[in-house]
Formats: structure tokens, sequence, C-alpha cells
């Protein structure tokens, strides 16, 4: 389907219900050049001149695509403080899904370290095992390129060995922390299995 970028961004408009510039934003973002990465199920729109003002758009890509991933690629290489909000919503949704799914255990989460440090996601109970169980949730975008299976990577290690470890540490330090905060029934230190965990969604290492 080809049209000029004018048309384009005033088609955009009317279906998104959005103003011209917004439209000509969605377009940009959506674009494909020879600097950005050759994928076209994320960028399905081709200019046909060096102007950029004859666009093509290859429909089997866009059918073929997922636009919830897309959004949050797109959003992670050209507004990076847009994606990390959507990023930390992510982990919100993951948390209520699974809170959702323990619906038979003590279960509690985004418990504040006192001294700010650090954030326990969050914590399962299992009295009949008298298990404790401690996590921390990330969600990572599945990576496509080297830098970004580097980057992930990165982050899912610093996940394990620097906040979860952080949190391990102090609830080792003060087992009675999770207790008095109404997140366990009893002191740490009572549980037979006490698991430290990082829970991660869409990518591991």
């Amino acid at each position: 389907i080809v049209k000029s970028k004018n048309e384009w961004i005033k088609l955009l408009g009317n279906l998104a219900g959005v103003d011209p510039s917004t439209a000509e934003s969605i377009l940009s973002d959506l674009t494909f050049y020879s600097k950005r990465l050759p994928d076209l199920n994320v960028y399905p729109f081709v200019p046909l001149d060096e102007s950029r003002g004859t666009i093509a758009l290859i429909p089997h890509f866009v059918l073929n695509s997922n636009p919830e991933e897309n959004i949050l690629r797109i959003c992670s290489y050209h507004r990076p403080k847009v994606y990390d909000l959507l990023s930390n919503d992510k982990e919100a949704i993951m948390r209520e899904t699974l809170v959702g799914h323990l619906g038979s255990y003590g279960v509690d989460h985004s418990i504040q370290l006192p001294d700010g440090s650090a954030e326990i996601d969050l914590v399962i109970e299992d009295e009949s095992s008298s298990t404790a169980v401690i996590a921390e949730l990330k969600w990572y975008r599945k990576p496509t390129t080297y830098r970004e299976r580097l980057r992930a990577d990165e982050q899912f290690l610093d996940g394990m060995h620097r906040q979860l470890r952080r949190i391990k540490l102090f609830c080792r330090e003060h087992p009675d922390f999770l207790e008095q905060r109404g997140a366990l029934k009893r002191n740490l230190t009572e549980y037979k299995n006490v698991h430290y965990l990082l829970i991660a969604r869409d990518y591991w290492i």
C-alpha cells in the first residue's frame, strides 16, 4: 500500500483519533530506514524516496506481528523514559497475575525495606510445608540483537546478585521484619524452608 507521507498522517490520525502531530510521530516511529533494526514486523512503513515523502506499508508483516511487543520495543528504542513507565506497569501486571494464581497461600507484595535500598516484590507463605518464598519479579522484553541480549543479561544478573542478595542479607539480619509487617505469620527462622527467588517473564539467560 503506497501513499504520500501526508496521506498516511491523515489516515492514521483518523483511525487512531489523534491530532496530526501525534499521527506524524507514530508514523516516524514505525518507519524503517538503514540505521534501524532490519525488522519489518517492527518497522512496517518503508520510504520509497530519500525525502521519505512517499511511504509504502507492507500489511503482511503488520498482520503477523505482535502489537504489544512492538510498542514496548519501539518505546525502548526511541522513548526510554516512556518504556521505563511501561516496564514498571508490566511488572505490576505480572505480580497481579501471580497473586491471582496463589489464592490458597498467604501472599503479600511491594514491601519496601526500611532503608529504602530495595523492595520485596512478592512474599508467599505455605503453612502446610512450613515454606516462605521471598521473590524479586522482572519482566524483560525479548532481545533481538546481541547488544540487547547483553543488556538484558546484565539486568537479570543485577536482579539476582545485587537486589535479591541485598534483600536476603536484610531478611537474615532482621528475621522478624516480615512477621512485624504482617507479611508472614512467623519469624523467618521458624520456617523449615525459606527460598529467595528471581522470577523473570519473557526472557531468561
